[in-house]
């Protein structure tokens, strides 16, 4: 009896081997397929991505360019990217929004309160808030910012030359700190138009938390002198505001004012300051005016009012409260008290400005500090903003802190009881005064007065290529 071996496999065999290699390479190309769905996708949702940011950064590059951009929110304050890859869009304008099926962008830049923007988001004042919508390859994705951009992008501006010593310090200071905190403090630039081979000064132990910027040379007297960021010399000049004494005239404006030529300025006692309590000194509310020059020893108490003075004026004390000092001549303050956060002042010179405390911990002063003629700050804090526009005008600092803060009052009226007219246009004093600029700072010059509620900042000093994020979601 003979035994066979068998030989290859059967039928069915044969069968179950090829369907288990089909499923094998169905589910080898399915993987393959998915995989590269998945890497499209990953790369759609990049490209997206990418054109939003790219979206955002437009409608930063639009805002610097343009502070009011979006503001109105009209049609033309868009954004569109349209590339191979993809688009994306942004827009201020609720209907294009709506459109696009996109949340609506909010510019508060010019805003002295909180408001609300897209998605229920808070838009804190200065700030703008941006949504950007990206679209690759079926793949959407939105990048969310809030940016805050600073009404005030100098802390220290000047025509001429600007020297820094005995320990001075360039900086700025958020918005609702109060004193004045080094642990609290952030960058602020220090711009000087001088094209001299001293055109800024850095002398020993000074600090500037921000950039410096001259067409000149920086010197940096030694090794302890600190810059937090660049040093940019041989730069183009920048265009600074500039203001007409006769704007803030009330004489010349044919407003009703307060003739104190004669006063001693000493008439008045104790009054009542900002945010209610007792102060003594010189009080003022409305328009007033003084012929020739004129010494005050004791402070200047404002209540959202105008002082103009048609010769130099002296302030053996300080100044406190609300409003405008326009002085046709030279200005000098000196004060050895601390002064609270409630003053805001502008003050405004034809001539030299000189502000003088006991210690840049001990005396300070808010407000926006304006001079044809230069700058003198010795031994103090300064809070706000110092130009000194006129040609080739210099200043000095001397131990004391320059620290740039965003400044908008809001408690200069317009109005006395009764409706009498006292301001220009009828506007806040306030208001007017930082609106007023030059044309050449490219935003419009003109000195039209808006109406309260409006921007009471936004317009004073050119915006500069300087933005802070708040905060940057994507989803």
């Amino acid at each position: 009896m003979t035994n066979r071996v068998p030989r290859g496999i059967t039928v069915g065999g044969t069968l179950l081997a090829v369907t288990i290699l089909a499923a094998l390479a169905a589910a080898l190309a399915s993987l393959c397929v998915t995989h590269i769905r998945t890497s499209n996708r990953v790369e759609s949702a990049h490209h997206a991505s990418n054109l939003a940011r790219s979206a955002i950064a437009q409608a930063i590059a639009e805002v610097i360019e343009n502070q009011e951009f979006g503001v109105e929110q009209r049609p033309e304050a868009t954004v569109t990217i349209e590339t191979e890859m993809g688009t994306a869009f942004l827009t201020f304008n609720p209907e294009l929004a709506e459109q696009q099926s996109v949340v609506c962008s909010t510019n508060n830049s010019a805003g002295t309160t909180t408001v609300e923007g897209g998605q229920g988001r808070v838009v804190p004042a200065n700030s703008v808030h941006l949504i950007a919508q990206g679209s690759s390859g079926g793949v959407v994705r939105q990048v969310e910012s809030i940016i805050a951009i600073p009404t005030f992008p100098w802390a220290l501006a000047a025509e001429g030359e600007i020297v820094i010593r005995d320990g001075a310090m360039i900086g700025s200071l958020p918005e609702g700190v109060w004193p004045p905190d080094e642990g609290s403090l952030e960058p602020a630039d220090l711009v000087s138009n001088s094209d001299s081979e001293s055109a800024i000064v850095l002398g020993s132990k000074s600090r500037v938390m921000g950039d410096v910027e001259t067409p000149g040379r920086v010197v940096l007297v030694d090794s302890t002198v600190q810059v937090d960021g660049q040093i940019r010399e041989t730069s183009q000049p920048t265009a600074l505001p500039s203001l007409e004494m006769d704007d803030y005239d009330p004489k010349v404006q044919e407003i009703a004012y307060d003739d104190l030529t004669g006063e001693s300025g000493s008439r008045f006692g104790a009054s009542t300051g900002p945010g209610g309590g007792k102060k003594s000194g010189f009080s003022l509310s409305g328009a007033a005016r003084h012929e020739g020059d004129f010494v005050v020893n004791e402070d200047i108490v404002l209540d959202g009012a105008i002082l103009f003075v048609d010769g130099n004026l002296t302030v053996n004390g300080g100044i406190q409260g609300t409003g405008l000092l326009v002085v046709d001549g030279d200005i000098s303050v000196s004060s050895g008290v601390s002064l609270e956060g409630a003053t805001e002042v502008a003050v405004i010179s034809a001539g030299k400005v000189v502000l003088k405390g006991a210690g840049p911990k001990r005396s300070s002063i808010r407000g926006l500090f304006y001079a044809e003629g230069g700058l003198l700050a010795e031994e103090i804090t300064l809070v706000g903003a110092m130009i000194a526009a006129g040609p080739e005008a210099s200043v000095e600092l001397v131990n004391s802190r320059m620290l740039g803060q965003s400044i908008g009052p809001s408690s200069a009226s317009g109005e006395e009881p009764g409706g009498k007219k006292t301001g220009p246009g009828g506007g806040k004093y306030y208001g007017y005064l930082l609106r007023k600029r030059a044309a050449e700072s490219g935003k419009g010059g003109g000195s039209e007065s808006k109406g309260a509620g409006e921007s009471e900042a936004s317009s004073f000093i050119p915006l500069k290529e300087r933005v802070r994020v708040v905060s940057w979601f994507e989803s």
